[in-house]
């Protein structure tokens, strides 16, 4: 038997960072984003014996798991074989559609694929995961604990969580660390409307967010961005009302007030590179505002256009790289431009 799983990944729109503990613990923590049609893939194919392999594309491995113990090679894919108490054998195949350190989510997406394979191979729910919205919560909540408590990596809760469900959504962490996920009903017109103005710029500049979130938790544990973090959790609201009401560009402005605050965060969030890269499409006039995905120093940059200026704001783009590389690189190894649509269903578990 083959079970195959697809997760989506995400761009966070509003309120990154607030996501991450010891601010999401202490003052809760509240985030606008939306999952797109850009996937993490899980396949098992379960054997009769309880041999384990894996093979995965992002990570350059193919190798049988001979034991479960952490040593920095594939430690999140060995930590949900253990957390699950996996008991069945067979080969396991990992891919996604952008590289680790995209900030779209990527590291939380395969563990979210991973634990949806395993959860309907191994039965823990009659019903199939994708159907049952208690079961993708359950799904979102194991991959957490995965990777936060288990693996102890840096981040916050959102990925784990848009990548389950799919969709836009606000996705909130009281006090007392219960993560509650708000559907957000966004009409077609609005979100064929937002997708055209959308413009996802991958700046072939691979980041370690763990190492920007350390610094950012550094900078929160001596006092010194607890306002920037309320300030990032206040623009949540108004960014969902531009988005709801299908105002794009306020949309776009908010996402660019709300980009220059997040700089503030931790000094990796951006740099050199980022900010002319950034100023350059904004000085064409056509770009409402953006941010840099995930924690920032890297990845993937998110832009708010006129859609019909796209390509002048590309073009800009370009030039500034080219500018920066001094003509020695290839422009196909500096900047990769994407269109994207959303995803609404989210976790989807299937059997061949």
């Amino acid at each position: 038997m083959i079970i195959r799983s697809r997760v989506p990944l995400r761009i966070g729109f509003f309120g990154g960072g607030t996501d991450v503990p010891p601010y999401s613990y202490e003052h809760g923590g509240r985030v606008l984003t939306a999952a797109i049609n850009k996937y993490a893939y899980a396949t098992w194919q379960i054997s009769n014996n309880k041999d384990l392999s894996v093979h995965s594309h992002d990570l350059n491995i193919n190798t049988k798991v001979e034991d479960l113990v952490y040593d920095g090679k594939y430690d999140l894919i060995k930590a949900t074989f253990k957390y699950l108490n996996l008991n069945r054998g067979g080969h396991f195949t990992l891919h996604s559609d952008a590289p680790v350190g995209s900030g779209l989510g990527t590291s939380s997406a395969v563990t979210v694929s991973l634990v949806g394979a395993i959860w309907d191979g191994i039965g823990k729910t009659t019903e199939k995961p994708f159907t049952l919205t208690k079961t993708k919560k359950e799904i979102a909540d194991t991959a957490f604990k995965i990777e936060r408590e288990e693996l102890g990596i840096e981040g916050g809760y959102q990925d784990q969580y848009v990548a389950a469900f799919g969709g836009f959504n606000i996705i909130e962490m009281d006090k007392n660390k219960n993560v509650i996920v708000i559907p957000l009903k966004i009409s077609k017109d609005i979100q064929s409307e937002l997708q055209y103005s959308i413009l996802l710029c991958d700046i072939k500049m691979p980041r370690m967010s763990g190492n920007t979130i350390a610094e950012q938790k550094k900078e929160y544990s001596e006092g010194k961005n607890l306002e920037v973090h309320h300030k990032l959790k206040e623009l949540v609201r108004p960014g969902m009302n531009a988005m709801l009401e299908g105002n794009v560009k306020e949309f776009g402005e908010l996402l660019h007030e709300s980009w220059l605050i997040k700089k503030e965060i931790a000094k990796g969030t951006s740099n050199d590179y980022i900010d002319a890269i950034y100023n350059a499409a904004r000085e064409t006039g056509a770009v409402y505002g953006g941010k840099i995905s995930g924690a920032g120093g890297g990845g993937h940059m998110t832009l708010i256009c006129d859609p019909i200026r796209k390509i002048e704001v590309q073009k800009a783009i370009i030039k500034k790289a080219l500018e920066f590389s001094a003509g020695t690189e290839n422009i196909s190894n500096l900047v990769d431009f994407k269109t994207v649509s959303f995803d609404d269903k989210g976790l989807y578990v299937w059997r061949v």
